[in-house]
Order: structure tokens, then C-alpha cells, then sequence
């Protein structure tokens, strides 16, 4: 089995469901793309890797961050555990392109769909 790349298309849809800011903390520019399910935790080397709801755009702190502690990482949905799929597993996103900071479901076309309101709570 070969490794599959995140294509430009998808790259492209990434940035603009960010518009180039990380959508974990909302205070950096994005600048990598992190997947939410790594090879480590159930991922594979196919092209599902590399869908919008398997992604986040994130800076590099962050990205950090979410590597150095996965306990709190999952309770985020930042990752997923196997056999957990990504667009059943709401992520904590700060993105001021949405409503507010809260949970997300993540789609594959791009889209969000909010689950949890991070004010309400």
C-alpha cells in the first residue's frame, strides 16, 4: 500500500473553512494540517485519511499541544480513537467563522455543523 497525500483541492477547502486562522485556538495563523485520526490510532495510508472531517487547521503550537497530550486531545475530538469515525466525533474549534467557540461536527464538503455551545454551558 502506498501513501496517499491531502490533495490541493482539499487543501484549499481546509484554508477557507479556517480562513487561515487555527481552528483549535483562534490566535495564530493556520499553517499544517493536522489529522484527527493518525496512523498510531486506527488511521490508514487510504485516501480517508486526508477527508475535511479527518482534518483541522492548526498552528504549529498547537499542533504541538495536541500531540503532547492526547488524553485531552480525544475529550476535544482534536484526535479520534480507533474505531471512531471523524465525522461522528465533534471537535472543540475557537474559529471565529462560526458562530462562536463550541463543538463541531465536521463535514466532508467543507461544512460544520454545531453540536454544543461552549456560552450555553
Amino acid at each position: 500500500m502506498t501513501a496517499t497525500q491531502i490533495t490541493d483541492a482539499t487543501r484549499r477547502l481546509l484554508a477557507q473553512r479556517s480562513q487561515g486562522k487555527c481552528e483549535r485556538c483562534n490566535e495564530a495563523d493556520a499553517v499544517q494540517a493536522h489529522h484527527r485520526k493518525p496512523r498510531g490510532m486506527g488511521g490508514t495510508m487510504l485516501k480517508t485519511s486526508h477527508l475535511l472531517s479527518c482534518l483541522l487547521h492548526v498552528c504549529v503550537p498547537c499542533h504541538l499541544a495536541i500531540e503532547g497530550n492526547r488524553a485531552r486531545a480525544i475529550v476535544h475530538g482534536w484526535l479520534v480513537e480507533h474505531p471512531g469515525e471523524p465525522t461522528d466525533v465533534p471537535v472543540l474549534m475557537h474559529n471565529v467563522n462560526y458562530v462562536g467557540p463550541g463543538k463541531y461536527l465536521l463535514r466532508d464538503d467543507g461544512g460544520v455543523t454545531r453540536v454544543w455551545d461552549e456560552e450555553a454551558a
